[in-house]
């Protein structure tokens, strides 16, 4: 076993099939370069034959591109594949007079081209409320560690972080999901 990841790479969800015959993964890198002035913390996707040897790098989704995040954002759970493309659950980080905030949203990726966004969220599909999301180890936090599909019912499990310090899980409707995206 190796790292799936390079050090300066943070926040990968591997793709639960091969696409083209290649393994893919959505990461957020640290940051290599700036523009106008500020770190990026941007969505990107790699290939790679074998899990070990990535490549074919391709940014997905900016910051600025999300509107419910200012600061960084990253993929937060493994896609779910639908009919309509790949549902993928993202965070979006935004930081405020008030604090930062971690934020989830959804976005749609091709099922063929996993690099075209379809579509996303105009906003946040869950933000910090709970107490145990409000205050802890990393207050105003909610962050994804999972997400099951379960399609005879369609519903969504989405199984998140409050705060770095507990799990909790929310459920809705997958196709709402879906065409919210």
């Amino acid at each position: 076993m190796d790292i799936i990841t390079a050090p300066k790479n943070r926040g990968a969800s591997l793709f639960p099939e091969k696409i083209n015959g290649k393994y893919v993964r959505l990461e957020r890198p640290f940051p290599v370069y700036s523009r106008g002035g500020k770190d990026r913390f941007d969505l990107w996707l790699s290939t790679s034959p074998d899990l070990k040897f990535w490549g074919e790098t391709e940014l997905v989704l900016a910051v600025e591109d999300v509107p419910y995040a200012n600061d960084k954002i990253g993929p937060a759970a493994p896609p779910i594949k639908t009919d309509k493309g790949w549902l993928d659950i993202i965070h979006g980080v935004s930081t405020t007079a008030g604090g930062t905030y971690y934020s989830l949203g959804a976005m749609l990726l091709d099922l063929n081209e996993p690099w075209k966004v379809i579509g996303k969220t105009n906003s946040y599909i869950l933000k910090p409320e709970l107490e145990n999301e409000l205050h802890g180890n990393s207050d105003n936090t909610v962050f994804a560690c999972g997400a099951i599909a379960d399609y005879e019912n369609d519903r969504i499990k989405l199984y998140y972080g409050g705060c770095d310090q507990c799990i909790n899980l929310a459920i809705g409707s997958l196709s709402e999901l879906v065409e919210a995206c």
